[in-house]
Order: C-alpha cells, then structure tokens, then sequence
C-alpha cells in the first residue's frame, strides 16, 4: 500500500490483498529505481526452499509411483501442482513488474478525474464494491484454507500423541523424501514442519497474489470503459472547424474521449501481453487440481480433511469464476463503446466528426479482452466450459480409481 500512496484511497485499497499477498512472497512493484539486488535479494534468498520442498515432493511422488501407491499419489498431488502454478505465475510477473506497474499507474491518474456525472459515480461506486468484495472473500478463504490444510497434521499428531496415548507416526502436511527421517525425531520433525509449512505458504502468496492482481486489474479496466461510455453520450456532434477559428469545448471534449479511448486500449493491450500465459497456466492446471483435491477429499482418513480438500475445490474454481466474471465485464464495456457511438446523432455533425465516430466503431468492433496465449478470450463462457472439463476428469479418475478404493 506504501506503494500507492498518492492515488485516491479507494483506488488503493482495491489492490491492498493482491500486493500484501505478492510483497509476501517478495515480489514488488513500482521498484524500477532500485538496483537488481535491492528489489530481488529477498526472493533470492527464499527461491531455494520453495525449490527444495518442490524437488524432494517430486522425488516422493516417483518413488511413489515405482511402488504404485496411486491413492497416496491423490492426496500428495494438489499442494504439488499449487507450487507448479506459484512457480510458473513467478516467472512471468516478476520479468514483467515494471509493466504491471505501469499499468496500475495509467489507471491510478485516471482515478484522479473529478468531473464525474451522478451515473459514472453510481457505475464506478458499483463496480469497485464487487472488487472489494472479491478480494475479501479470496484473501479470507486463502488464508484460512492454507492455515487449516497446512496445520491439521499437526494438531491431530498433538491429539493422538498426548491426549489419546497413541503411538501414531508424526503426520507432515506435504510427504517428501529427505535423507533424515523426520518420524522419529521431534526436533527434526518440527523443523521439516516448519520448512515445509513456510515453502507452501510462500507458494499459496504467489499463486493467490497473481490471480487477485490480474482480476484487480481487468476489474479497474472494464470500469474506466464504462464511464468512458457514459463520456461518450454527453458529445454532441459538431460541424466541420473552420480554418482560423478558435478550438471549441466541443471538440476540446472530442479530442480528449479519444485520447482516452486510445489509453485504455493500449493498456488492455498491454495488461493481456503480461497475463495472457498466466491465464493459460490456469486454464491448463485448474481441472487437474480440483479434480485431485476432490478425489482426496472423497477419499480423506477424516471428515477436517474432507473439509481442507473441499474448501480447496471450492477456492479453485472461485479464482477462475472471478476471472471470466470481470474478463466478460472488460469485454463487454470495451464493445459497448461502438453502440453507444452508433446511438450518438453523429449524422447531424460534419465530415471529420463522422469520420471520429467511425473510427470508434470500428475500433470496438474489436473488443479488448483477457485471453488465454493470445487465443481464448476469457469470458463467463469460459468459466462453463472449465467446470465441464472439470467434471470430465472427475468421472474419469472415478471410474477407473473408484472400485479400486
């Protein structure tokens, strides 16, 4: 937040989750005066244990897979493809931060407009209380989940150590392959606890951060479309400037909606360059990993981790529920800009302002959206077909692990 300090408060506070989230896990913005070591020093230093945890799961899950232990593979898995996303989302938002904030930037001055008629007021005061909203629900689901997934180990050892008297083994969070055994020892049970409890929460931060910052993002996009059309109904055609004559209000306001409309394009632009191969990296992990985090909670030893698996699920397609949501907003305020130009009586001004009007049209008729590698524009669409590829996976690991079980 120290970051968006001088934009508008409310401005700011649409992006408190998504940048406390991604500080977090050390990665900054609005940082391109600082040298190399001063902006990355510290994800340099926290790079290695996310890398370790993330190598040694893998090795558990091939020594798994040599003993064909498919039903442990299940429940090993999800936090597995998490930090396969964390790591992915990485290494596209940290090359690319000076661009995201650039964008937040260009929307921060936008923000600065007072002129606003009671509609925008009422459109803008809309639109960033479903921001606000999104974001609360996403950071408060995203911590408490993370906190009961990665803790319920603990506290059922605690339980069934001192309070029933059992001698049970000395559960872990994510099962990898070390060459000390954390089973028998408590110190170095605690401390392989604690390592891996830091690793995957610094993976969740990522993950997490870059969803809420790309939705923030489109969110605050889609909306500047939208008063930009409301901008657009209040011109009033004009006839044809003659040589010599001073610049009128009218034009003056003419020439400025189309600056603007220009801007918002090219950030659209640029917000799809940076985001478009984390969309993809969503789209491609997103029904493998509910799909596992509801296989496991269908088949969990208990009904806390039935519940860590399903608030998962749950949170898994919420991100991308959000995504198209404000991906269908962005798409269809940027193509609203051509009808509201179409319903403007620009047959009553002269050639240049039907040549303007033109212009508009025809620019929106391309309307700016969120895509999937330049491919797949991310639309509420989208989102059904997620959920039915979703379910296909499901059916499938049902059908063929299901009667094994």
């Amino acid at each position: 937040m120290e970051a968006l300090k001088d934009y508008p408060v409310d401005f700011a506070r649409s992006f408190k989750a998504s940048l406390d989230f991604l500080s977090w896990s050390n990665i900054k913005f609005f940082a391109e005066d600082q040298t190399f070591i001063q902006r990355y020093w510290r994800l340099i230093i926290t790079t290695p244990c996310v890398v370790l945890m993330y190598v040694t799961a893998i090795l558990h899950i091939c020594k798994l897979l040599y003993e064909e232990e498919i039903f442990v593979i299940a429940y090993l898995m999800p936090p597995v493809l998490v930090a396969t996303q964390a790591i992915l989302k990485a290494f596209v938002l940290v090359p690319n931060s000076s661009q995201v904030s650039h964008i937040m930037r260009e929307l921060g001055n936008l923000w600065t407009r007072t002129n606003l008629t009671v509609t925008q007021s009422n459109d803008r005061a809309a639109i960033l209380k479903k921001v606000n909203f999104c974001n609360s629900v996403i950071f408060w689901i995203s911590m408490v989940g993370t906190l009961q997934y990665m803790t319920s180990p603990l506290l059922e050892t605690l339980v069934r150590r001192f309070v029933m008297k059992e001698d049970c083994e000395l559960l872990l969070p994510i099962t990898c392959s070390y060459p000390l055994s954390p089973s028998n020892d408590w110190a170095v049970y605690i401390f392989v606890y604690a390592f891996l409890f830091y690793s995957e929460c610094l993976c969740v931060f990522v993950y997490v951060g870059a969803e809420l910052i790309m939705i923030t993002l489109c969110a605050n996009l889609g909306m500047q479309f939208t008063l930009l059309r409301e901008d657009l109904l209040q011109l009033n055609p004009v006839a044809n400037k003659k040589r010599g004559t001073a610049i009128s209000s009218e034009e003056l306001a003419i020439k400025q909606f189309v600056m603007r409309h220009q801007q918002l394009v090219e950030l659209s632009r640029l917000l799809d360059s940076v985001f478009n191969p984390i969309i993809f990296v969503n789209l491609l992990f997103v029904g493998l990993t509910t799909c596992f985090f509801r296989y496991a909670g269908q088949f969990s030893r208990g009904p806390t981790y039935m519940l860590n698996n399903y608030v998962a699920v749950f949170s898994s397609l919420q991100f991308v529920f959000y995504l198209c949501y404000f991906g269908e907003l962005l798409t269809g305020a940027s193509a609203r800009i051509g009808d509201t130009a179409y319903q403007n009586l620009w047959f009553e001004g002269g050639t240049h302002y039907q040549k303007t009007m033109l212009l508009i049209i025809r620019r929106s008729q391309r309307a700016c959206c969120l895509t999937s590698l330049k491919y797949a524009p991310v639309t509420l669409n989208m989102f059904t077909k997620v959920i039915s590829t979703t379910w296909s996976y499901f059916s499938l690991m049902n059908t063929v692990y299901g009667e094994q079980e």
